[in-house]
């Protein structure tokens, strides 16, 4: 198989300036077929055409740890009239987690790429994952900060001693 080029774009993510935070790429994807030949950089954002795309992949785990970074963020447009703007999912299998049912990271890099896409700031975005989850998204470019309402889970408490 012959290299190819692909096209793709870079956004920071958990930084207050350019270039220093965690570059996300984002590549634009025209089918719902998630393997290590898609996926070209770190920390991959592959954009499908369609929530449906997005909910019906199946992905190939044992690929998806051959890719460099820490996961794949799969995100596609949410359909009219649901009342989301988009859904995702998050695939971390190198940290022993298959895909993670509501990732509040994954959506602090997904805010600004919707946010250039739909031309908004606030979001309502599906996780569609198996338990799945809402989140409402607020995006302060002048802050460059994303704010992330919802539910949420305690899953651990504790207390670190000095």
């Amino acid at each position: 198989m012959g290299k190819q080029l692909v096209k793709y774009f870079v956004v920071d993510a958990f930084t207050d300036s350019a270039f220093k935070g965690n570059p996300a790429a984002v590549k634009l994807c025209g089918h719902a077929t998630l393997a290590a030949s898609h996926i070209l950089f770190s920390n991959g954002l592959v954009v499908l055409p369609s929530a449906k795309a997005v909910t019906e992949l199946q992905p190939q785990f044992d690929e998806i740890l051959k890719c460099p970074g820490r996961g794949i963020i799969v995100s596609g447009v949410a359909p009219s009239g649901s009342g989301f703007d988009f859904y995702s999912r998050f695939f971390c299998p190198k940290f022993g987690i298959n895909e993670d049912p509501v990732c509040g990271s994954a959506h602090c890099a997904l805010a600004p790429y919707w946010g250039k896409k739909l031309g908004k700031c606030d979001f309502m975005a599906y996780a569609a994952s198996p338990r799945s989850g809402i989140l409402n998204i607020h995006l302060d470019e002048q802050k460059q900060r994303v704010l992330l309402r919802g539910k949420a889970r305690t899953v651990m408490e504790g207390s670190l001693l000095v």
